[in-house]
């Protein structure tokens, strides 16, 4: 994985691995190279001890640190434990060492050395959305990742940017404490961060999900009503992108996504792969982000044992405990600022398969990306014709093979702005038939698909790590 830092910004390419993206690092003297999982639902960075019980049972390369191999490394005398929901956890002490991304080193980075969990993570979330404490008190300062970033003056803020590319795609990218103007498409827009009033940690990456709509070649239909208003996190260390319950039943009855309480996913026609649909997730309001995901990019390629099925990236809120938390299955067709100073989180629709453009870092102060790219108004959607109900025979007729539609339906009209930068314009509706047919290589293979089931739980970190 490419990585290099550039006008005060540091950029990782993310490797995408089917349920989960990794970021290597190095750790220590002897710059031993882990990989880790993103999560933007914590605040807490650990790595798996190469002594582990996991290590002594499994392979442990690239995803474990072995200390007695670094001069530099300092144990401390704190405990820390992660639970999550699902009853699986991390537990160890912390630690400070050398820790590098790329060729930028943050020397004494605090993080943790777990001699119970699965796997490495980078989390980076708010300081006090992470570990509880075995031994009291953290760490003094206990300054996250990303904080580490700026006091050591390798970024200029608090934030980064998340490019996550299709499904099919080996790998994204994160960029720390900078935008890059040729991965999405304007406008970028910026939304105050949420504030929860359900769990014990105030500040999260968390968005007000307004409206939901979804368009085809031949009809638009609402999934929601004028007066609808939802907090969802916006979470990089989740697979699924789980919804309210109501929303849910309209994706049950239209395409017959079924929720397996066995195997905690939902399964959906693989025919589906091939039909034209397009869903616009409405963000702040009218005036705020309209994010265009298509159906294809919502269903996971992997194949249930009856031949016939994909998993679906969608999930029903009472399957997760009645959190909405917006994962990866969303999260590729949007370009997300996270901004922990200005306390916003932008977004845009993304750029698949993007080469890159003007990297521009955000300044120091809180004034977030406002400060760096012209000032926009949030895109206008006006719908002419709304059905409401399951799909008709017109409707699916011709779809399953792409072509084209003489019927004649709902109209939808956009306003926009100027790309910004050296990035593309667009409608603010995204074509239905986003995607790519072409087959990548993961890091790790292909996963079968009751192995990939068994994951799920697993990989569904950050937001539900905290509770």
């Amino acid at each position: 994985m490419s990585l290099e830092q550039r006008n005060g910004t540091i950029t990782a390419s993310l490797g995408n691995v089917l349920t989960e993206y990794l970021m290597d690092v190095t750790l220590g003297s002897s710059a031993q190279i882990v990989q880790v999982q993103l999560s933007t639902g914590t605040g807490d960075t650990w790595v798996m001890s190469a002594s582990s019980a996991y290590c002594q049972q499994n392979a442990c390369d690239l995803i474990s640190f072995d200390p007695t191999q670094s001069s530099s490394f300092k144990p401390l005398q704190f405990a820390f434990n992660s639970t999550y929901h699902d009853g699986a956890g991390s537990s160890g002490i912390y630690f400070a060492d050398t820790l590098s991304i790329g060729n930028v080193a943050l020397t004494g980075a605090v993080l943790g050395l777990a001699n119970i969990t699965t796997k490495s993570v980078m989390g980076l979330s708010f300081t006090g959305n992470g570990a509880d404490s075995l031994a009291g008190p953290l760490p003094p300062g206990y300054p996250t990742i990303l904080e580490q970033m700026v006091t050591q003056s390798k970024i200029n803020s608090r934030a980064f940017s998340l490019w996550l590319n299709d499904r099919e795609a080996s790998a994204g990218s994160i960029l720390f404490g900078a935008i890059d103007t040729g991965s999405f498409v304007s406008p970028l827009l910026s939304i105050p961060m949420g504030v929860s009033t359900s769990i014990g940690y105030r500040y999260q990456f968390i968005v007000g999900l307004t409206s939901l709509t979804e368009t085809t070649p031949n009809i638009v239909v609402p999934y929601t009503s004028g007066n609808f208003s939802e907090q969802v996190v916006l979470d990089a260390g989740a697979i699924l992108t789980v919804v309210p319950d109501d929303i849910f039943k309209t994706f049950e009855t239209r395409y017959e996504a079924a929720y397996n309480s066995t195997f905690g996913f939902c399964t959906i026609s693989c025919e589906f792969m091939h039909y034209q649909a397009s869903f616009h997730f409405q963000f702040g309001g009218s005036a705020g982000p309209l994010i265009n995901i298509s159906l294809t990019e919502l269903i996971l390629p992997e194949v249930w044992t009856n031949g016939t099925d994909c998993a679906f990236g969608i999930l029903p809120a009472y399957a997760n405990n009645g959190i909405l938390v917006f994962g990866d299955s969303f999260l590729r067709g949007a370009y997300v600022v996270y901004d922990l100073d200005a306390m916003q989180i932008s977004l845009a629709n993304t750029k698949f398969n993007s080469t890159g453009g003007d990297v521009i870092a955000i300044p120091a102060g809180g004034a977030g990306v406002s400060n760096i790219t012209p000032t926009t108004t949030a895109a206008t959607t006006t719908v002419s014709t709304i059905v409401t109900g399951v799909m008709t025979a017109a409707e699916t007729s011709g779809n399953f093979t792409g072509g084209a539609q003489n019927i004649i339906g709902a109209t939808v009209t956009t306003t926009g702005q100027e790309p910004v930068s050296t990035a593309s314009s667009g409608s603010a509706i995204a074509s239905p038939t986003s995607g790519s047919s072409r087959a990548q290589a993961r890091a790790h293979g292909s996963l079968g698909f009751v192995a990939w089931i068994g994951w799920i739980d697993l990989f569904m970190l950050g937001f539900v790590s905290l509770l």
